[in-house]
């Protein structure tokens, strides 16, 4: 979380997956549970998985999580079933407000969006594939009277 120079509150979270650059989960994993596809999606194999959770305390987002179930780890797998058949994947498909995007990630970054937060400097090592978009500042119509 940052506070900028008016004093507002800016948060920035990621609760799943953000298929990182150098992923610490495929970096930690002794059982080899994960993998990366050549379009930088990270995929997790769960019949390997020992449930060891070295994946979840390595991720400085804390994407994988443990299945209650199973005992094992779940995480997003960007719905590559849907991008291979050319279609977005579930969560940018049904956010209402279109604050989710599929880029191209090895375009420039557009003017409106930055790749690292200030204060969240582990990102720079795992370098996740996602780019914020930087909020617009609202204006406010106040009606007199």
């Amino acid at each position: 979380m940052n506070i900028n120079k008016e004093n507002q509150v800016l948060g920035f979270l990621s609760l799943a997956c953000n298929h990182c650059i150098n992923p610490e989960c495929i970096r930690v994993c002794k059982e080899k549970c994960f993998y990366k596809r050549r379009d930088g999606v990270v995929l997790y194999n769960s019949q390997r998985c020992s449930g060891c959770q070295r994946c979840i305390g390595a991720c400085p987002f804390q994407a994988p999580k443990v299945n209650p179930r199973t005992k094992k780890i779940s995480k997003c797998d960007f719905c590559f079933k849907q991008l291979d058949q050319g279609l977005e994947p579930t969560c940018v498909a049904s956010c209402i407000v279109g604050a989710l995007q599929v880029i191209d990630i090895m375009q420039p970054i557009p003017v409106y969006a930055q790749e690292t937060l200030p204060d969240f400097s582990i990102i720079q090592f795992t370098k996740p594939s996602i780019r914020i978009i930087l909020p617009k500042k609202p204006q406010c119509f106040w009606r007199k009277g």
